[in-house]
């Protein structure tokens, strides 16, 4: 740099460098914790209680969080049109417009009603024939 008007008259020449025996702590702009319980500890068991303590639905970060698996299964087209029924009556339900209403909510739901009714399930599959099998 060149020397001016702008230089302080009263620095020296060269910066001092600190003696090889001391140590120059080069952390000193990073924050310190103490040793023990830290606020990351702390913040991330309340942040994890905090998250299951919020519906499903408000803490994803989107429709397909942890949905991992992939259960693809093709249907006939009175089905496919019942879907937009049943979308239409819950959302009905809910007091949401259709368009708030996910399908893949809706379809997992609609799963889990079904695992939790397997006799409704069972007397489906009778009227498509299946007491024959």
């Amino acid at each position: 740099m060149k020397s001016g008007t702008g230089d302080n008259p009263f620095a020296d020449e060269e910066p001092e460098e600190p003696p090889d025996d001391q140590e120059v702590d080069e952390s000193a702009d990073e924050p310190s914790f103490d040793i023990g319980e830290t606020d990351s500890d702390s913040s991330s068991t309340s942040t994890t209680s905090d998250e299951y303590s919020l519906p499903y639905y408000q803490r994803r970060g989107s429709v397909k969080e942890d949905r991992d698996d992939v259960l693809q299964f093709f249907v006939r087209e009175d089905t496919a049109q019942g879907e937009d029924e049943l979308e239409r009556a819950v959302a009905n339900e809910l007091d949401i417009r259709p368009k708030e209403l996910y399908k893949l909510d809706l379809r997992e739901a609609a799963l889990l009603v079904a695992m939790e009714h397997p006799e409704e399930v069972a007397d489906k599959l009778r009227e498509w024939g299946y007491e024959h099998v």
